[in-house]
C-alpha cells in the first residue's frame, strides 16, 4: 500500500444548497413586486389571476400575436452596430419547423404564454 493515500473513514461532504424560483418565498415574491395589494387590500396570485377569463385571453392574444410576428436574428457587433443572420440555426428553428408536430410560430406562441403565466 505504499504511495497510496488511503483513508479508511467516509469523508463528509458539504450539503449542497439548492435554490429555485419554481416556488419563490414571500420574501422574493415581495422584492419582484408580485404580492401587491389591491385597492381591496386582497392579494391576487398568478394563479388566481389566471383562472380569470379575461386575463387568460389577454395572455393568449399577446402571446399569437407574438407568434405571427416575423423572427429576425441580429447580431450586435463589437462596435455596437447590428447585422442580419440570416443563417443561424435558431432563425431556421424560429422560421421553420421545430419537430414533427410543432412549427415554429407554435413555439414562439408557447414560450410567450409560459413566460406570461399562462401555464
Amino acid at each position: 500500500m505504499m504511495g497510496m493515500n488511503f483513508w479508511p473513514f467516509p469523508r463528509r461532504k458539504a450539503p449542497t444548497e439548492s435554490k429555485s424560483l419554481a416556488a419563490p418565498a414571500n420574501d422574493l415574491l415581495e422584492i419582484f413586486g408580485a404580492l401587491q395589494s389591491t385597492a381591496s387590500g386582497i392579494s391576487v396570485s398568478v394563479e388566481q389571476a389566471i383562472r380569470v377569463p379575461a386575463v387568460h385571453s389577454a395572455i393568449r392574444v399577446i402571446a399569437e400575436a407574438a407568434g405571427s410576428l416575423d423572427v429576425m436574428v441580429k447580431r450586435i457587433n463589437a462596435d455596437g452596430s447590428e447585422s442580419d443572420e440570416p443563417g443561424h440555426p435558431v432563425s431556421k428553428l424560429l422560421r421553420g419547423d421545430v419537430n414533427d408536430w410543432t412549427s415554429g410560430t407554435e413555439l414562439v406562441t408557447d414560450l410567450v404564454c409560459d413566460a406570461l403565466g399562462c401555464f
